[in-house]
């Protein structure tokens, strides 16, 4: 049952797995399918991932809850496979995982793993934000949102965003196609309730 409208700016600030209880089965398919080409075309262009598993760590990074559910996805990877993927024996990192990743590639594959995984939450979180945004949209005191770009490390397109305001349903969603940051710092700041 999802939640309506009983939701506080604090709780939308959050992560995936904190908003997931507000909305339903069907809008939470939606959300994730919404952002499954972006993300797997983040994973194919790193290069360091077999195009045959792709689909699976997708599926691997969407049912996770943090960075270290998707590294150690499946049984711990035997120290054969460490070795194949170019670590070393004291590694823990699960088979899942480590059968997506091509020879000699596995520090790198972690490395650009987190940042896809990174990125592919917040687009999640916003588009979960966006379904509560487009429940609430015929509501008298329909909640906002701005951004707050990151000084150190916000793109070039995310300061057109800068000082506006969005109703929850038309927000942009972070970060933006054009970021280049390894891990977008950018901010989405929620009002308050209103009544």
């Amino acid at each position: 049952m999802t939640k309506q409208f009983g939701f506080d700016a604090k709780e939308l600030n959050q992560s995936v797995a904190d908003v997931r209880h507000l909305i339903d089965d069907n809008q939470f398919d939606s959300c994730l399918a919404a952002i499954k080409s972006l993300t797997l075309e983040l994973l194919e262009r790193t290069g360091f991932f077999y195009s045959s598993k792709l689909l699976q760590l997708f599926d691997i990074m969407g049912d996770a809850t943090t960075f270290d559910d998707v590294i150690h996805a499946g049984n711990n990877a035997p120290a054969e496979e460490l070795q194949r993927i170019g670590l070393g024996p004291n590694y823990k990192i699960g088979s899942s995982f480590s059968g997506c990743i091509k020879p000699g590639k596995g520090s790198l594959a972690i490395d650009q793993s987190f940042c896809v995984f990174s990125k592919m939450q917040k687009r999640f979180l916003c588009k979960m934000i966006v379904k509560l945004g487009e429940q609430q949209s015929n509501e008298p005191n329909s909640r906002t949102c701005h951004i707050e770009p990151c000084p150190a490390t916000a793109c070039h397109d995310i300061w057109d965003y800068d000082g506006n305001t969005y109703q929850l349903a038309e927000m942009p969603i972070l970060p933006l196609k054009s970021c280049t940051a390894r891990q977008c710092k950018c901010r989405l700041r929620i009002s308050p309730d209103l009544g």
